[in-house]
């Protein structure tokens, strides 16, 4: 199914079961938990493109920020269903900023059902001496990350 979901995208696909503390006290998935499932599957596609967040951190010295999100909440999850999380980098800002897309489905009655979609917009900074801080420019291997191949 991920694979179907991924198509040729310059995507990252991640099945997995949704536990109780993501729903509070009901049946549903709440909206704190998809901002957080957000944040997490740009852990696990940083992480799968070779640009694990800590590694980056202190070998780079370089912080993940994030100028924007959004997220859209399309269709209920219940608890204990398995949730297909998509995230597909979109476009690439001026070598500084990233743009991607999280689509987040169920399946129902055999059926795909697109509970969620949303962007969020990272780039990163470093402290080039104290409190003097600069928008990092992407390096070859980080546009590589971000980039489908063939694509530059």
């Amino acid at each position: 199914m991920l694979k179907e979901l991924i198509g040729n995208d310059n995507a990252f696909g991640w099945k997995w079961r949704v536990p109780y503390f993501y729903c509070h006290f009901s049946e549903r998935m709440h909206m704190s938990a998809f901002l957080r499932v957000m944040e997490e599957v740009v852990d696990l596609f940083l992480a799968d493109r070779d640009l694990p967040i800590r590694p980056v951190l202190h070998g780079r010295g370089w912080i993940p920020v994030v100028t924007q999100s959004e997220v859209e909440l399309l269709d209920e999850v219940l608890m204990e269903e398995d949730l297909y999380t998509i995230y597909t980098v979109e476009d690439v800002f001026k070598g500084l900023l990233y743009t991607s897309r999280m689509d987040t489905y169920v399946v129902r009655d055999g059926k795909l059902v697109q509970t969620s979609t949303g962007r969020i917009t990272h780039g990163y900074m470093t402290e080039r001496e104290p409190n003097d801080w600069a928008m990092v420019t992407f390096d070859e291997k980080t546009l590589a990350a971000f980039t489908p191949a063939g694509v530059a």
